[in-house]
């Protein structure tokens, strides 16, 4: 875990230097991400990433309130991944729902090639 960039909020100047430092953190964060979402491996991961946080999906589970609120948590850092994605990078998101869907295309077209093998 990372520590507090200000010790004393009372401190002026540490607040100052603080901001600053948060500011060229924010800085590097966008530019990784923009960097992940430049590449189709990179949207791919991304996709993937925010598939398994349940961002698509009703939190409620039948199997009762432990259960519901671990999925809201976990769909809560997918809605955080959403958000930085189409503050940083809107364009990408369209662009890894079509990714997505010529890769599940090519999975399922690949998969029954394997089933039904040409007698050629």
């Amino acid at each position: 875990m990372s520590e507090g960039l200000v010790r004393n909020a009372a401190d002026n100047r540490q607040v100052k230097q603080g901001r600053r430092a948060e500011k060229i953190r924010q800085a590097k964060q966008n530019e990784d991400l923009k960097w992940l979402l430049g590449e189709r491996i990179g949207r791919r991961l991304y996709w993937k990433w925010l598939s398994k946080t349940g961002v698509f999906k009703q939190s409620m589970d039948e199997r009762g309130n432990n259960r519901t609120n671990f999925n809201e948590g976990r769909r809560s850092v997918g809605l955080k991944m959403l958000a930085d994605l189409t503050r940083i990078m809107p364009e990408a998101y369209t662009m890894m729902v079509k990714e997505a869907k010529e890769d599940e295309l090519l999975y399922k077209s690949r998969n029954r090639n394997k089933e039904n093998p040409s007698d050629e």
